[in-house]
């Protein structure tokens, strides 16, 4: 047995199975198409002489999600097949993300509206390291391509296991580029763009607009060479690195911001410490 964050319980006997009836479900069955991307294992049958497992283990995969899906009355969604080495070289590896890559081109294109939910467990880790990435190319690329969720699932020896959508985990090893972006082209757009994906209601934290509108304007003066302003920015009496200091220090101070959710604590503790690289 499986559970998602919210409590709700999901079958599974297949490794893929339970997170992608979750990811189903979360979307009222609202799913287009499903990418299985499929080793030579996966593609091999599991058992010649019975009758009812006389298919590969992707056919008892998509046989089991779509009893799920006809059992619940979701549609029935277009399914792709994508195949890959068991230990694939380099070359393998990008010939098969490149596949999905030129199909979510190709619906982008079509002014489609693409939300992607990426099943992460099982597999070859440096195949889903390429795909995120890749897809995360294409999500700051195209207005249209988004990146809402990937799963995991969390075991600590306890059953049920816990399925969880690990996002935001990934989307902080962007971050130190977005300093690098801010510290060497004076530019903060992908420093917003995090923070506005990330974190659940701006509104309630008025100290991450601070520092942020003091690196824009900083940003600014920079690329515009405004020398009286950017003397003001590093050295006035609100400037940049007391800006910074002040949020570091509020978020260091235990108590002293009631944060909404972890995830919300959880992505701005990572902003502390990426700001000290701007000191």
């Amino acid at each position: 047995d499986y559970i998602d964050e919210d409590g709700n319980s999901y079958k599974g006997i297949i490794t893929n199975e339970a997170p992608i009836k979750a990811i189903a479900s979360h979307l009222n069955g609202k799913i287009d198409a499903i990418i299985y991307i499929a080793s030579d294992s996966v593609n091999s049958v599991i058992d010649p002489g019975s009758e009812s497992l006389c298919m590969t283990h992707l056919e008892f995969l998509k046989k089991r999600i779509s009893e799920y899906m006809l059992q619940n009355q979701y549609g029935s969604p277009l399914e792709i097949e994508i195949s890959i080495e068991d230990e694939p070289n380099i070359e393998s590896v990008s010939e098969t993300v490149f596949c999905v890559y030129e199909k979510l081109v190709q619906w982008a294109r079509e002014d489609k509206n693409i939300n992607i939910y990426i099943e992460s467990n099982g597999g070859i880790r440096y195949v889903f390291t390429m795909l995120l990435s890749l897809t995360k190319t294409l999500e700051n690329f195209y207005d249209n391509i988004q990146i809402s969720e990937v799963t995991g699932m969390v075991y600590d020896g306890k059953k049920p296991t816990i399925i969880k959508d690990t996002k935001v985990i990934y989307d902080t090893a962007q971050l130190s580029g977005f300093v690098s972006e801010f510290v060497n082209y004076g530019r903060t757009e992908g420093l917003y763009s995090y923070i506005n994906n990330s974190i659940s209601d701006m509104e309630k934290y008025p100290d991450i607009k601070r520092v942020l509108q003091k690196l824009e304007k900083t940003a600014d003066d920079i690329q515009l060479c405004r020398t009286r302003m950017m003397l003001e920015d590093f050295y006035g009496p609100s400037n940049l690195k007391n800006t910074i200091e002040d949020f570091i220090r509020l978020h260091r101070n235990p108590g002293a911001v009631v944060y909404q959710n972890e995830t919300d604590k959880a992505s701005i503790m990572v902003l502390a410490h990426l700001l000290e690289l701007i000191l």
